[in-house]
């Protein structure tokens, strides 16, 4: 983990993710989606969020493909140590195939 983004395996794809605990949902780019060949909205453009002071905007653009919000957070049962640069997840969400470290 590098400040707040981590390298991130989807479907056997590397990404780097921004972890945002502030977030109460996970976003996944259109153009993400597209290259995992993935059917998640049917128009992403009509999506509106919710920000931090209360208003709603529509998305123009991203600088993440990928953000990890309080729902994945939550249901992986993560704990993010700032003092080590971590964040821990439950064996739940690691890959089978993946060696025992």
């Amino acid at each position: 983990m590098t400040g707040n983004q981590l390298d991130v395996i989807i479907d056997k794809k590397p990404i780097r993710a921004l972890v945002d605990s502030g977030a109460s949902f996970s976003v996944i780019s259109d153009k993400y989606r597209r290259f995992l060949k993935k059917v998640l909205f049917a128009d992403a453009k009509s999506v509106m969020l919710k920000v931090a002071d209360g208003n709603f905007v529509r998305p123009i653009g991203n600088v993440h493909d990928v953000i990890l919000g309080w729902d994945f957070l939550e249901a992986s049962q993560a704990v993010i140590d700032c003092g080590q640069n971590e964040l821990v997840l439950e064996d739940i969400c690691r890959d089978s195939t993946a060696p025992d470290a």
